[in-house]
């Protein structure tokens, strides 16, 4: 089965909507990194699957008719009832930055085990996509290492956002962990340059080459407005973006790497993808997210005579 499927996070992110006496005021919305990357890359045409859990519970139900309704196969989502759907409460900053807040821990995605998973079905896709969001407790920890595994034998592709979140980790060295988990499975890596330092102590290009030297064969390096930086064994550039008014960067960066997979999944045989590949997809991406932030929220439409 041609296709990407996700393993990892969905939540409920309430956004910031002003304050009404004093007291702020949230919009619920859909989100969560790999159930959002899923749902971008079903809405440009990639036969997309999403692996998670969610409680049942009102938020649980509403993810899971959300996350379908992009055309996302969810048949393997699991309802769990003795622990919650996860709530992140997400907090404007300076300079398009935010942080956050967190309900329901430790939450139903974080829950998950090896008998929950159809294997079989999971490994007919080409590609397994995950974040370092659900490693801060429970057991969904070793089940996605277990999966990494199982995946990386049967010949899939893996993409890894590194996706830190200072907030998940209790410590420095328990974030490094964490982080480090999916490195030596991972073919394709997206990461800021924050997130390269933290698991390799070093930047840019040599950061890139601890990477290769790990299995990586693709690293890429989100740098917000100014587009992203790819790093390839023998080659290395950056891809520029374009201006636009930003309404809200929550999800951009899932938007791009949808984006970039989805031109890497087009290609005939990805073993034999060449740095001209990597760019367009840099390109494709970059417009996906430049779309993403003209909107508010993470999982959100594209408009039906829209085209990237």
């Amino acid at each position: 089965m041609h296709g990407l499927i996700g393993f990892g996070e969905t939540v409920v992110d309430f956004l910031p909507k002003g304050i009404d006496q004093g007291n702020p005021i949230f919009e619920a919305c859909p989100g969560g990194s790999v159930a959002n990357l899923t749902a971008v890359a079903a809405s440009l045409g990639v036969n997309s699957a999403y692996i998670g859990g969610v409680g049942e519970d009102f938020f649980g139900h509403f993810l899971v008719d959300r996350i379908r309704s992009y055309g996302v196969d969810t048949s393997q989502v699991v309802y769990k009832k003795n622990y919650g759907t996860s709530l992140v409460f997400v907090h404007n900053l300076e300079n398009d930055q935010r942080s956050y807040s967190y309900a329901n821990r430790p939450s139903a995605e974080q829950m998950l085990t090896m008998s929950e998973l159809d294997i079989d079905k999971i490994t007919q896709y080409s590609i397994l996509h995950v974040s370092s969001n659900i490693h801060y407790a429970g057991s969904s920890k070793e089940t996605q290492k277990n999966l990494l595994k199982i995946a990386k034998n049967s010949g899939m592709i893996i993409s890894y956002d590194i996706n830190y979140r200072p907030n998940n980790h209790p410590s420095d060295e328990r974030a490094f962990e964490d982080l480090s988990d999916a490195l030596e499975f991972a073919d394709i890596i997206k990461a800021t340059d924050e997130e390269l330092e933290l698991v390799t102590r070093k930047t840019g290009s040599e950061a890139a080459a601890v990477l290769f030297d790990r299995g990586a064969r693709i690293v890429l390096e989100t740098l917000g407005s100014d587009g992203v930086a790819y790093y390839l064994p023998s080659a290395s550039g950056r891809v520029p973006t374009q201006p636009v008014k930003v309404v809200d960067t929550t999800g951009a960066g899932d938007w791009f790497f949808a984006g970039f997979l989805t031109k890497m999944i087009e290609l005939p045989d990805f073993n034999a993808f060449t740095e001209a590949d990597v760019i367009a997809a840099c390109q494709y991406g970059n417009r996906a997210a430049g779309f993403s932030v003209t909107q508010s929220g993470a999982m959100i439409r594209l408009p039906e005579d829209f085209s990237l």
